[in-house]
């Protein structure tokens, strides 16, 4: 492991902040796939309880690196990728898997990628929860502001690279967001106007971003023609 690959794993970790709820849940999780596959070892191999209690007393940073080395390597981590707001799983999806895996995009488009993907995964997770009739307002809220959150990263990061084509592709993912959360209040009699509000306003904002980047190519060419 590289030094720059250990430095932004090691961030990640620091990010990480498990509610005392969600580590209970961690520790049931961890005890019991422990209990179906012992580790292997020369040694004599401990119980999983005292694994478990070894895991558990790291401090904070170490184990978040230890849990995301484990949950990579088990299957938990691939699991919780389809979990949703009440699930076993879904502290490992927010708290761990994507929080890793925007400290590991390097680059500002890697960036970019990963902040519209995380946005894009809160919006669905509300029209699954509403579509099975489960979607409270209190979790539509936290999805909402989560959405936000790493909706205006991305425009942000757009905006930084003056991309209109990423522009335009988050636009079209934003604009098909809003068209299924739509229909879904519509079929479902529910009130998804919140989140469907926030997508709307991003919407606009990577709108403007896109003008201001067609606006920069255009003057650019401009320039170089000028220039010949």
């Amino acid at each position: 492991m590289n030094e720059k690959f250990h430095t932004y794993l090691k961030k990640a970790g620091e990010d990480i902040s498990l509610t005392h709820q969600e580590r209970e849940k961690m520790r049931r999780v961890v005890h019991a796939y422990m209990e179906m596959k012992p580790l292997r070892t020369l040694a004599p191999r401990a119980s999983a309880s005292k694994t478990s209690s070894w895991f558990f007393s790291l401090r904070p940073v170490a184990a978040a690196l230890v849990l995301a080395l484990f949950v990579s390597t088990t299957g938990i981590s691939y699991a919780a990728q389809d979990s949703l707001p009440g699930d076993l799983l879904y502290g490992i999806k927010t708290r761990v898997n994507e929080p890793i895996q925007g400290a590991l995009a390097i680059s500002t488009s890697a960036k970019t990628a990963w902040a519209m993907n995380v946005a894009g995964e809160r919006v669905k997770e509300a029209a699954t929860l509403a579509v099975e009739g489960r979607l409270s307002s209190t979790t539509q809220q936290e999805l909402q502001s989560n959405f936000e959150e790493h909706a205006q990263a991305a425009t942000e990061s757009i905006g930084q690279e003056a991309s209109a084509e990423v522009a335009v592709r988050f636009e079209a993912q934003l604009s098909e967001y809003d068209n299924v959360l739509t229909q879904i209040a519509a079929a479902k009699g529910v009130d998804l106007s919140p989140i469907t509000d926030s997508v709307r306003a991003e919407g606009d904002r990577v709108a403007t971003v896109r003008g201001h980047a067609e606006s920069h190519i255009a003057s650019s060419r401009g320039e170089k023609s000028a220039a010949a």
